[in-house]
This record gives C-alpha cells, structure tokens and sequence, in this order.
C-alpha cells in the first residue's frame, strides 16, 4: 500500500481545530499510522459509543485509503451497498482469499453500521470520510508529480438514501437511509477519485497551512477556522448544509471532486448548527480565527 502524505496531516490540524468547536482536549481522541490497525480503530468507536452521554455530539473522522464495489482496479467482491476502509495492519496480498483480505478491511456495513446504530439512538454523530481507493489506482496517478495523488470513492455506498445503484450483476434499489441523528459528509461522489495534496506538490498556496492534506479536507479545514465564509443567513451559526455548500464550491475550484451530504431526508438535521447539539448558538460565543 502506498503512503500517503496527507492523512497524518489531516488529524493533526482536526485536532488543533476541534477545540475552539468546544470539544475539550481531553475528549480528543487520535489514531495515527500503526496505532490505526482495525481492532483499536473498532474498539474506539465502541469505547466513544459507551462513554458518551444521552445529547452529546461526537465527531468521527476518517482519512487514509479505502475501496467499495466500484474500485474496478482492486476487484474486492462485496455487496453494492457498501465500501471498506484501508487500516494500518490490512491484508491486500491478492495471494489471499476475497474473504481473507475482507476480513482485515473495515467494512461500513459489517463493522461500522452497527455501532452507528447504537450511537444514532440518543447521540448526535458527524462522520466525515476523506479516504481513498486502492494502491493500483493511486500508483497510475503518482507518474506525474504535479497531480494530487487520488484517495477515494464515496466510501460508505450503504449509507446513501433515495437513489438506485447499479451492480455487475443487476440494478438493485439503495435502503433507505439508515439513521436519524448521524449526518456524514464523503469526500467525492460513488465513481469518482479523491485527491491527496502531497510533498512533491508546491503546498505553500494549495492547502491552507502550507501542509500535506487530502483535498477535500483541506476545503472543510478552511471552512472551520473562518477562512472561507459559509454563515450564508447570517445567523452566526453553522448548519451542516452551510458547511457542506461552503466547502462544496471551494472545492469545485480545486478539484472535479464531487463531496456528499448524506442524512435523512425531512427530517431537519441539515439545517442543525455543525459540531454544537446542546449550545445551538456555539459560534456566538468563540473567536473563529481568519486564515490569511
């Protein structure tokens, strides 16, 4: 598996930003490189499932490489509905059975969905996906060192609503979105790649610290320190919706990526102040610093 550049970046900057969110250090808690295998990943997610509290937003963030059913390049055979992350202690040799190398992958529907079940109950959840596809796609990218190196799919296929995906085999209809309080934001659409800002590149006007990032968490990155303006009512808080529209067109600029907004459809969460479930008004109260 290729390294990539931006991930440990991308951690670093979130957990240097989270706090003037209201999130205390102390709550903060980072994966990165071989700490990041599948059983610490998964028995964090569930740790933060039975330590938070009825009413508490939790922010869940992933970056790294990932592959779903339309990596045609890695050819995993899995269902439409959903995609897998890359973690650190994964089996990709090809020598190994599909079954083998899914089994060290962290699939959204096998392993992620049902603690997400759990936490949507009584928690507000904000997952954001800033992954990749696989090692061969990423490597027919690299031969030109101009180009960001490419990450991703829209990852977590499973968690679409109201749209029809089509498979090798037929064209099945998507579930209905699965939750009522976890909103996620996806890095590109189901076919497209994600790119990775890498150390060969010129960083010192790409990204918004001069640093390696994944390009889509760059755009969310200057989006939360105030960089880029995203209050469009002007109410000084910001909606999900505001965010994602914010960091949308900022990123349309840089890339052909297309970000997601996946929620439940009607049900209002969009429109919910980012980050901030029991203050509401979090922005009122603290000094969102401008990037210049």
């Amino acid at each position: 598996i290729k390294d990539l550049d931006g991930p440990e970046h991308d951690v670093a900057s979130l957990s240097t930003v989270l706090p003037s969110w209201g999130f205390s250090e102390r709550n903060i808690k980072t994966l990165i490189n071989a700490e990041a295998t599948k059983s610490n990943i998964m028995a964090s997610l569930e740790k933060l499932e039975q330590k938070a509290s009825p009413g508490d937003q939790l922010f869940i963030y992933f970056s790294g490489h990932g592959t779903s059913p339309y990596d045609k390049e890695f050819g995993l055979e899995m269902p439409h509905t959903t995609g897998a992350f890359i973690p650190y202690d994964a089996m990709v040799d090809k020598k190994l059975t599909n079954t083998q190398i899914l089994n060290s992958l962290i699939v959204g529907q096998k392993d992620l969905r049902p603690v997400f079940k759990k936490m949507d109950k009584n928690k507000q959840v904000f997952v954001v996906f800033d992954a990749c596809f696989s090692e061969n796609l990423a490597r027919s990218f690299t031969e030109n060192a101009i180009k960001p190196q490419p990450r991703a799919v829209r990852l977590p296929v499973f968690m679409l609503s109201n749209s029809v995906a089509t498979s090798n085999a037929n064209r099945q209809k998507e579930e209905t979105y699965p939750y009522k309080n976890v909103i996620v934001f996806s890095a590109s659409a189901k076919h497209e790649t994600a790119g990775d800002f890498h150390h060969l590149m010129d960083l010192s006007y790409l990204t918004y610290d001069g640093k390696p990032h994944g390009i889509f968490t760059d755009a969310l990155l200057r989006v939360l320190t105030g960089e880029i303006p995203a209050d469009a009512d002007g109410d000084k808080s910001l909606s999900y919706m505001e965010t994602y529209i914010a960091a949308s067109r900022y990123l349309g600029k840089q890339s052909a990526q297309s970000p997601k907004l996946h929620y439940l459809r009607n049900s209002g969460i969009a429109s919910l102040p980012i980050l901030s479930a029991t203050t509401g008004q979090l922005m009122q109260n603290i000094q969102i610093p401008f990037i210049q």
